[in-house]
C-alpha cells in the first residue's frame, strides 16, 4: 500500500497475530526505511487439535 495514505489502527495485524498464535505458528516482520514492510505467516504442517486463546475474559476455542 502507499505508505503516505491513511494510517490504519494496527488492529488487523493484532487480531491476525492472535490467530496465528493460536495455532503455534508465528509472524515474521522485515522492514526497510523508505520501502514499507513485509509479513511472512508461518504455521505448522499439523494443525493443532484443540486450542484455546484467552482474550478479554472470554476464550475463544479453536477446532
Amino acid at each position: 500500500s502507499d505508505s503516505k495514505g491513511p494510517k490504519g489502527t494496527g488492529l488487523g495485524l493484532h487480531m491476525c497475530s492472535e490467530m496465528i498464535r493460536a495455532y503455534n505458528g508465528r509472524i515474521d516482520l522485515e522492514s526497510k526505511p523508505g520501502m514499507g514492510a513485509a509479513f511472512r505467516v508461518v504455521l505448522p504442517k499439523n494443525r493443532p487439535e484443540k486450542h484455546e486463546v484467552e482474550a478479554d475474559n472470554s476464550q475463544i476455542a479453536l477446532i
